[in-house]
C-alpha cells in the first residue's frame, strides 16, 4: 500500500484514510460504528465509500476546482447509493482479494487515480450482476480532509 496512507484493520476490513485527515478518537470511532452497521446492512458490498468533507473553498482557484467537479467523488456517498469508485481519504474496503488486488504504485504518492484502480479491479472479480452494488456508499462514516491546504502541489504533481 502507499506510504500516503493509513489503514485501520478490524476483523476482515480494511478502512483506508488519508494521513491527512484528521479527527478526535471519538469520530474515528463514530466512523467504525457507521462501517460496522454498513457492513451488516450490506453484507455483499466489497467496498463501502464514506463521506470526505473538504474546507469551504475560499480562492478563485478554489472555486474553479469544485465548479469543474474535481471535487465530486469526495462526496460522492451523498449523491449516489452505489458509486463507481471511491476516494481513498475515506473507504472501507471488505475481506479479502487473495492477494490478486493491490493499490498499484504507478500513480502520484500524492494521490490521484489509485483509487479509481482499485475499484475498478475489484469490481473486475465479480460476475457481472454483481458489479454494480459492489460498492456502496456510507454518508454516515464522516472524514474531514484539509484538501486545499496542498492542492496546487498535487496538481504539479501530475505534470
Amino acid at each position: 500500500m502507499m506510504s500516503s496512507r493509513r489503514c485501520v484493520e478490524s476483523q476482515s476490513c480494511i478502512c483506508t484514510m488519508n494521513f491527512k485527515t484528521k479527527g478526535s478518537p471519538s469520530r474515528q470511532a463514530n466512523l467504525l460504528d457507521a462501517y460496522l452497521g454498513a457492513t451488516l446492512r450490506h453484507p455483499g458490498a466489497k467496498i463501502l465509500v464514506g463521506l470526505t468533507l473538504l474546507p469551504q473553498p475560499q480562492t478563485l482557484m478554489q472555486r474553479a476546482l469544485v465548479a469543474s467537479q474535481m471535487t465530486f467523488f469526495y462526496s460522492v456517498s451523498q449523491r449516489m447509493r452505489h458509486p463507481p469508485w471511491g476516494v481513498t481519504a475515506n473507504m472501507c474496503v471488505r475481506g479479502r482479494t487473495q492477494n490478486e488486488i493491490w493499490f498499484s504504485n504507478v500513480y502520484p504518492k500524492t494521490g490521484g487515480g489509485e483509487d479509481v484502480d482499485f475499484c475498478l479491479r475489484i469490481k473486475s472479480l465479480l460476475p457481472d450482476h454483481l458489479r454494480d452494488a459492489a460498492l456502496v456508499s456510507v454518508p454516515e462514516a464522516v472524514v474531514h480532509h484539509p484538501f486545499w491546504n496542498d492542492i496546487l502541489s498535487q496538481v504539479r504533481d501530475f505534470q
